[in-house]
């Protein structure tokens, strides 16, 4: 019944703390000039202040200009491969799965929000993405790898334990007739 509450709860937080922390209107920035006709919400509403951009020393252009949409095109399957394995481990728990599955379910999750995690970090700079969302989103990262300890130990623990000692007939035998 544990299990099954924390791992509703992880589902929930991590799911709702991703899409918060990528809300916040720094992934990706709104270009300059731009005025948020894109299909992707920018949230950077009126009250916003501008985003100020590097000026790249090499073309006198602005540095993520080009990059924006290969930001959006690369970190978008990252997060919905993410989602979707939470949400798999959300039906896993409405439907009472064993611990074992669970586990599995939740260390494939862990593993797609690393891989997004690490895009991120990676291209922070370039996408201008905030330090306040990397750090939001490793936050939950580590309720994850939290999560997947508990869940883990408690599948390990309701295992059935194999015999403590030898089994089988050792009595010595007779010769057969």
């Amino acid at each position: 019944m544990i299990v099954r509450v924390l791992i509703l709860a992880l589902v929930v937080a991590v799911i709702f703390r991703a899409q918060a922390a990528l809300a916040q209107g720094t992934f990706p920035a709104p270009l300059p000039g731009h005025t948020g006709d894109s299909a992707l919400p920018s949230g950077n509403g009126p009250g916003a202040a501008p985003i100020d951009h590097l000026t790249s020393p090499f073309s006198g252009a602005t540095g993520p200009v080009g990059s924006s949409e290969s930001c959006r095109t690369e970190f978008f399957p990252l997060r919905e491969e993410a989602e979707r394995r939470g949400k798999l481990i959300k039906a896993a728990s409405d439907r009472h799965a064993p611990p074992d599955e669970v586990c599995r379910l939740i260390g494939a999750f862990e593993d797609a929000e690393a891989k997004m995690i690490k895009y991120v970090e990676a291209t922070a700079q370039a996408c201008s993405i905030s330090v306040r969302v990397v750090d939001q989103l490793k936050g939950g990262h580590e309720t994850t790898q939290r999560l997947l300890q508990k869940v883990c130990d408690a599948a390990k623990r309701m295992r059935p334990a194999g015999p403590a000692g030898p089994s089988g007939d050792f009595e010595p035998s007779r010769p057969p007739l």
